[in-house]
């Protein structure tokens, strides 16, 4: 949840090969319950494919980074125009709805506590896209949640089939 400026893929995000049109955004994760940080997340968007109304499609590939692993997962977004004045309980005006989800794993990487294990991530949440046009240095608010969903046993043997 935050403001975050886009910024051109990192050396740590490069062995995606993302399309030159990529940008990423880096903002904390909140756990729901606690209220706590207990992470960052990397958001990289590209093969962004604007439509007219006001939305766009792109590839999101997302790097969750926990204290102890991190997952990188991938999926196609859709985000569209709010359709009724909506803002967030800090009082942020939500421009638009977005949402990813990809069938079967949608892990790309996985290290850590995470490594060899397969997955699912489910994303919706609300953004401020008002001073936002996918370039570089332009400013974005995320409100999102994403629902991870481990399929197997991860590198330490237990078993990790469960929703985070």
């Amino acid at each position: 949840v935050g403001w975050s400026t886009a910024r051109t893929p990192n050396e740590n995000e490069e062995w995606l090969n993302l399309a030159d049109d990529a940008v990423c955004h880096d903002v904390e994760m909140v756990d729901l319950h606690s209220n706590k940080v207990i992470g960052i997340s990397t958001d990289c968007f590209s093969d962004i494919e604007p439509d007219s109304g006001g939305g766009a499609g792109f590839t999101g590939t997302t790097f969750l980074n926990f204290p102890d692993g991190t997952i990188v997962a991938q999926g196609n977004f859709t985000a569209q125009p709010a359709l009724r004045e909506t803002t967030t309980i800090d009082g942020v005006p939500i421009t638009a709805v977005t949402g990813a989800a990809r069938e079967g794993n949608s892990f790309i990487g996985e290290w850590g506590r995470f490594e060899n294990s397969s997955g699912n991530v489910r994303v919706s949440g609300m953004v401020n896209t008002a001073e936002y046009a996918f370039m570089p240095g332009d400013s974005l608010y995320f409100d999102c949640i994403f629902e991870i969903q481990l399929f197997d046993e991860g590198a330490n043997g237990s078993d990790t089939s469960e929703m985070m």
